[in-house]
């Protein structure tokens, strides 16, 4: 028997770790397009960077509607925020600006002032979020800002983080794509022994 027929399985096992790491180097590597042998080889990410920030956009966006964000924010989560200035606007602010009115103002007007106030703000305030949206970041803009954010950070940036939040399952990746390797090499062994 030749030994040097034993070293088929190590040297798949090889390869096929090797490839799984070329694999995952090609996600960011290399940034600029380089022809070798007639191929071009440009990083998943560098090449495909405006398309995958238009899709985050385009979903992030559909994410941030008006409707959504009365939803998230509840008006009773900041009622207590509006009645806290409410009542400091009523008591001390009103009193400096229109000494006049303020003296026939007592603690009884304030609080059915701070009530009718409170209402009617609770009824704008879907009607505020609606116009902000729309105004400054709607969807259609939203979707343009979040899309024109991620495709300014650089490939490093985005390799660096791919690097430290997947580390576990890239080493996993190489394993498998090792243990995969030397089970072809088995098989390449024992036909080559059957042989």
């Amino acid at each position: 028997m030749n030994y040097w027929l034993l070293l088929i399985p190590v040297l798949s096992a090889f390869i096929g770790w090797v490839t799984i790491r070329i694999a995952i180097w090609l996600l960011f590597h290399p940034l600029q397009p380089k022809k070798l042998a007639g191929i071009t080889l440009h990083g998943a990410w560098p090449s495909s960077r405006e398309k995958i920030a238009a899709e985050i956009g385009r979903y992030a966006a559909s994410m941030i509607s008006p409707e959504k964000i009365t939803q998230q924010i509840s008006f009773d989560e900041i009622r207590p925020l509006i009645e806290q200035h409410m009542d400091h606007f009523l008591r001390h602010k009103l009193q400096e600006q229109m000494p006049m009115i303020a003296t026939f103002i007592g603690d009884k007007t304030i609080q059915q002032l701070k009530v009718i106030f409170i209402q009617e703000i609770e009824l704008l305030f879907p009607e505020i979020i609606n116009k902000m949206m729309i105004a400054g970041s709607g969807p259609g803009n939203m979707e343009s800002i979040i899309s024109q954010k991620i495709s300014t950070i650089p490939a490093f940036t985005i390799e660096k983080m791919f690097n430290e939040k997947m580390a576990p399952a890239v080493k996993k990746a190489a394993l498998l794509g090792g243990l995969i390797g030397f089970f072809t090499g088995l098989i390449q062994l024992l036909i080559a022994l059957l042989t």
